[in-house]
């Protein structure tokens, strides 16, 4: 399979000596939940209509291959099931065979609570709460999200951490060699980040700066990055760019009586934002102008180009304010305390931020007590999108709630205006495209410069057409589809009473139907200093071309390990296999230092690199 071919080639760059951490996304936090549901909306739209080629036709299937959906990617779904029962299969299979000796890996599935990046910083955070001595040693992140490289910056952790940017996008196209190309082309190599060539980096950029405040520094510039370029949980701030607030944080810091930083993390690893310090930094960047803030912000919301910006209600400076401070929490301590938080605004203007700061207390702290996860269940019915391509990627016993007579069947309603301006907002689109590739190409046979976007009649004729189309669709979303807050309650409520009717009415529901949550595992070969433990069950080969395991071949010891970062403090570390006392639980992957020197990771300009990966794209190391 091509997804175990991808994860030998990783395990053979990282190098994990210690312990390896495999963690799949989870039920996430309902802020990034509602941004994942408008994203699958538009998914289930394209893969209704077929995906378009370069051309603009709609593309069949390869013979023989059915397609698999991205929405089949949505935890609660048979399919992450699947995954995860391929994922244990692939573990088995290698440490029978006598890879990776003396290696630990940990399997956290689609069931367990949490974004996969959050996972791994959760185990980061263990081991330091556990104190340095338990946490030593080097550290890699490996994964395909640029959020990455500010969990990064932003947690604490023990020792070097690197980030393993791991992009599964092929590096040409293909079909672009001789004979048709290859088939599946190779993907792009990984990049390396080093969380320690940025503190070399902030280092000269504060003029020299004890460990202790390079720390805090990374912290200021995670929470300046969300601010100034949002991400999945929170839009941006209007009004603010990052180099001209990383420009203030500099002038702020070089001063004679400087401010404090603007993130503080107490003993106890409880979060706060000095609200006064980003007050005045925001300030410093807009000027204060109420007038000019609000032209500002007037101006964003009628000419955004975003189609969220249609679905959200006006900004709310304070609550956005209490979303940084618990996106930061997260970030730093690697567990969301508040599953149920949502900012569903427009990102405030600054100078609007910075006079709610103000007149309010002097630190901001997590706006909500501990709050759970929604169940995968409830996750998957959240997420898929309304028509046959959501319903054919639920579970079965949910698929009743895609039906008229559902109690939320307006959830999955679909709108023939909505469709049909979609449609002609997406081949105006792809019209602009093919008059751009003809105007390039006309001008190249003339001999003429090289112009990125050139401007001819035809050109500015279907430029025109895709912001007719756009204006179109958002006064129809204005007008008809108006702003309603999630039910989520609603939406609860109908999914156990979807799961009781699959039991039957005189069973109690089945916990293994659907169950709420799942469990991480930890797998070792027993041998050295890993000593015996409760064999693993032998999995099943999870497609008919894969061998099964062989069962002459030693056992591999698999262990159920207590969950972290759901709620509450930090969960003690497990046990060592055998009772021997050892390091809290696995970290994320730990690489030999020369791996990383190899890697050769740059230590380019902090706001620099951290504006690559907060806009989605890794900085060149």
């Amino acid at each position: 399979m091509l997804v175990f071919s991808r994860l030998d080639a990783l395990m053979a760059a990282a190098r994990p000596r210690a312990a390896c951490v495999l963690a799949l996304d989870g039920p996430a936090p309902l802020a990034k939940l509602l941004t994942q549901r408008r994203r699958r909306r538009r998914a289930g739209r394209k893969e209704g209509e077929g995906r378009p080629d370069r051309k603009g036709a709609r593309a069949a299937p390869p013979p023989g291959e059915p397609p698999l959906s991205s929405l089949a990617l949505t935890p609660g779904s048979p399919f992450m099931a699947f995954v995860e029962a391929a994922l244990e299969y692939y573990v088995c299979a290698r440490l029978g065979a006598g890879r990776w000796p003396g290696l630990q890996l940990e399997l956290s599935g689609a069931g367990v609570p949490g974004e996969g990046e959050v996972k791994l910083l959760a185990r980061l955070a263990a081991g330091h709460w556990a104190g340095p001595a338990a946490s030593a040693g080097t550290h890699c992140l490996v994964g395909g999200d640029s959020d990455l490289l500010l969990m990064a910056a932003a947690c604490r952790a023990d020792g070097p951490v690197f980030v393993m940017v791991d992009d599964p996008r092929p590096a040409r196209r293909s079909g672009s060699g001789r004979g048709g190309g290859d088939r599946y082309p190779p993907p792009t190599p990984p990049r390396l980040f080093s969380v320690a060539a940025l503190d070399a980096a902030l280092g000269r950029a504060l003029g020299g700066a004890p460990p202790a405040r390079l720390a805090a520094a990374r912290r200021d510039l995670a929470l300046l990055a969300v601010a100034a370029c949002g991400n999945d949980y929170l839009p941006p701030l209007t009004g603010l760019t990052l180099p001209a607030a990383w420009r203030a944080y500099l002038r702020a810091a070089a001063a004679e009586n400087p401010p404090p930083p603007l993130v503080a993390v107490a003993d106890d690893g409880a979060v706060t934002i000095d609200a006064y310090a980003l007050a005045g930094l925001l300030e410093a960047v807009t000027g204060g102008d109420p007038a000019a803030a609000a032209a500002a912000a007037a101006a964003a919301a009628a000419g955004s180009d975003d189609d969220d910006d249609d679905f959200r209600p006006p900004a709310d400076p304070p609550s956005y304010a209490g979303g940084l401070a618990w996106l930061l929490a997260a970030y730093v301590t690697g567990r969301c305390v508040d599953y149920r938080f949502v900012y569903d605004g427009r990102g405030p203007h600054a100078a609007d931020l910075a006079r709610a700061l103000r007149q309010g207390p002097p630190s901001i702290a997590p706006p909500h007590p501990a709050r759970p996860p929604l169940p995968p269940a409830v996750c998957a019915a959240a997420l898929l999108p309304p028509g046959e391509p959501g319903r054919d990627a639920a579970p079965r016993a949910l698929r009743g709630l895609w039906s008229e007579g559902s109690p939320v069947a307006d959830l999955y309603a679909g709108c023939a205006v909505c469709d049909s301006l979609s449609t002609r907002a997406a081949g105006a689109q792809r019209a602009m495209l093919v008059a751009l590739e003809t105007a390039r190409a006309a001008a190249k046979e003339a001999g003429a410069p090289a112009v990125a976007a050139p401007r001819t009649p035809k050109v500015e004729a279907a430029r025109a057409a895709v912001r007719a189309a756009a204006m179109a669709r958002r006064a129809h979303v204005r007008t008809v589809h108006p702003y309603e807050p999630f039910p989520l309650a609603r939406l609860e409520a109908a999914v156990a009473a979807a799961l009781a009717e699959e039991a039957g009415p005189d069973a109690p529901l089945d916990a293994a139907l659907l169950s709420p949550f799942g469990h991480a595992s930890r797998y070792w070969r027993p041998g050295g200093r890993l000593p015996p433990g409760p064999p693993c069950p032998l999995p099943a080969p999870p497609a008919a071309r894969l061998p099964p395991l062989d069962p002459s071949r030693p056992p591999v010891a698999r262990e159920r390990l207590l969950e972290v970062g759901v709620g509450g403090a930090p969960a003690a570390a497990p046990a060592a296999p055998g009772g021997r006392p050892k390091p809290p639980l696995p970290r994320a992957k730990k690489v030999r230092p020369p791996a990383a020197r190899r890697a050769r990771p740059a230590a380019p300009a902090a706001p620099a690199a951290m504006r690559a990966g907060a806009r989605g794209r890794p900085p060149g190391l």
